[in-house]
């Protein structure tokens, strides 16, 4: 009735009656309608968003299909908090009736200061102010008789485990336990419950979806099956590079996730030990790849953050000299390194040939008196031999024989054999080359 006559005050006061006494899902979507017509947006999509989060029933499909219109619409900058307690307690926000622990979803509240209260029957009611800022996540513990607030780390939390959630689990309730489990320790980590990464998704993407949800770091987990050691890996979203790897040995009789969360804290506290530091490097000329390792950080001019410690770069640019440096990465101010790179000395130029220089004149003008000499001896120790042992003078009546004969084949056999070694002699004069003359650049 009162909602009918618009008395939107009194249809609150009405409904948060009605969901003390018995709560569930019906009253909860009227009370996020009634925030939703009185104007509290953010409120009333926190609300409807727990309403989701029940199983659906038959009867729901058009209130279910208001709630997504709702939900879906923008909600920028809200915080969120995850508030554990007491089984059955009420929440309220402000002194507005908003749910029941355990809460399905964190709550959602606009950046500012809030009252938050948690009622449970037979004691008295804890309180604690929070003034969360825009996109900020805390966590809201009971302790004892009071309320302790911490603000939350986010992560993306990726597993390929063996399910541990039980017969009836579904890997979205499975996630959820997992993340109000993780909210409610004492380690300030907050895990992504939508969008979990399925297992083709990589490094570089894990990243990217790190960066558009804001996370600090990813935690991934594997494990082959129910006995098997389980791997983990804390990567630091801002270096984009893992900051601790472990394997963690699995004992008789336990789980993979109660392995890992045990194991977490010490791990995430090595983690946020390692340090960020902030790299900058100016080459001349610009454009030169950076490579950590076998990880490529970039092109320069570059700025990346890195862990502080020791780190061996590569700087390589096309057609220049390769620098290799290594540098120590200091929390505080950036490590600046400017370098300029250099072309290679070109290759050594193959030297000139020799040049053969001319004979010498004095070896001409030998070569061929030698061998114009050494031709007129051959003729002549040719013209000895050829009249050797003939008669001189004809016999002439009384004398029937030659009285003298040409005794010249000793003198022919000289004269041809000077002959021919002054020839040949010349005329290896004359052959033979010029020296070769190197240049002066060969010879240095």
């Amino acid at each position: 009735m009162a909602l009918a006559m618009r008395d939107l005050a009194g249809a609150y006061r009405a409904l948060a009656e009605a969901y003390r006494l018995q709560p569930s899902s019906d009253i909860l979507y009227q009370l996020g309608i009634v925030a939703w017509s009185e104007g509290q947006s953010l409120m009333a999509q926190d609300i409807l968003r727990r309403y989701l989060a029940e199983p659906a029933g038959p009867e729901g499909a058009d209130k279910r299909a208001e709630a997504l219109r709702i939900v879906n619409q923008p909600a920028r900058g809200a915080a969120e908090v995850w508030l554990s307690g007491g089984e059955r307690s009420l929440v309220l926000v402000d002194d507005r009736l908003v749910g029941q622990l355990p809460l399905s979803l964190p709550l959602l509240l606009q950046p500012g200061a809030h009252r938050l209260r948690v009622e449970a029957e037979g004691r008295a009611p804890l309180a604690i102010e929070v003034s969360p800022a825009p996109g900020q996540i805390l966590a809201v513990r009971q302790s004892g008789d009071r309320l302790l607030s911490s603000v939350l780390t986010k992560v993306i939390l990726r597993r390929s485990l063996p399910s541990s959630g039980g017969a009836g689990s579904s890997p979205e309730s499975d996630r959820r336990r997992l993340a109000t489990r993780l909210a409610a320790s004492d380690i300030g980590l907050l895990t992504q419950t939508s969008d979990e990464p399925a297992a083709s998704c990589d490094q570089a993407c894990l990243l990217g979806l790190a960066k558009e949800q804001g996370a600090e770091f990813i935690v991934t987990l594997s494990s082959p099956d129910a006995n098997a050691p389980v791997s983990l890996a804390i990567i630091d979203a801002l270096v984009e590079a893992p900051a601790v790897e472990e394997t963690l040995a699995r004992p008789d009789g336990s789980t993979a996730d109660d392995l890992w969360l045990a194991a977490l804290p010490a791990l995430l506290q090595r983690a946020r030990a390692r340090g960020h530091g902030v790299l900058q490097i100016d080459t001349t000329p610009p454009g030169c790849e950076v490579k950590l390792g076998d990880r490529v950080l970039g092109s320069t001019p570059l700025r990346r953050a890195l862990f502080v410690g020791p780190a061996a770069l590569d700087i390589s640019c096309p057609g220049m000299v390769s620098e290799h440096r290594r540098v120590d990465i200091q929390a505080e101010p950036p490590t600046v390194l400017s370098l300029s790179l250099h072309a290679p000395p070109p290759p050594p130029s193959a030297p000139p040939p020799p040049r053969r220089m001319p004979r010498p004149a004095w070896r001409v003008a030998l070569g061929a008196s030698a061998i114009a000499v050494g031709l007129g001896l051959s003729g002549l120790g040719v013209s000895a031999l050829s009249v050797a042992g003939r008669c001189i003078e004809a016999a002439e009546p009384p004398v029937q024989a030659c009285p003298r004969f040409y005794e010249t084949t000793g003198a022919g056999g000289a004269l041809l054999g000077a002959g021919a070694a002054l020839t040949i002699s010349g005329t290896l004069l004359l052959a033979w080359p010029g020296r070769l003359q190197r240049s002066e650049v060969a010879q240095r």
